[in-house]
């Protein structure tokens, strides 16, 4: 049995440990999330280095890695994830919608 601070008493809780206690990661995405807001490619540039060991000149994707990536989905997420140019969604009209499409197109879209 074991007492929150709240004060609540939980008959089967686990103990918090280093493995359970989730803390210290949610607040390290927390910082990065926040600063790619504040700072933008800069930070995402700033933390590939970091986490990644990578230098990146930029972070568009190639058509031909558009299409093998859309070519490499299976049937059904396809279905899921590529609108039918044909049938307007309202997801088609914004930012995702036109990624989507474009995939489906194969083209490059960098924004």
């Amino acid at each position: 049995m074991r007492k929150s601070a709240a004060g609540m008493i939980f008959l089967k809780a686990p103990d918090r440990d280093v493995h359970a206690d989730t803390h210290a990661v949610e607040n390290t995405v927390k910082m990065v999330l926040d600063d790619v807001r504040l700072r933008g490619s800069a930070a995402v540039r700033d933390y590939t280095r970091q986490f990644d060991k990578s230098e990146l000149s930029t972070f568009g994707v190639s058509p031909d890695d558009i299409a093998t990536s859309v070519d490499g989905l299976d049937p059904q997420t396809r279905l899921d994830t590529v609108a039918p140019p044909a049938i307007p969604q309202s997801a088609s009209e914004g930012l995702e919608g036109h990624r989507r499409a474009a995939a489906a197109r194969k083209e490059a879209v960098l924004f």
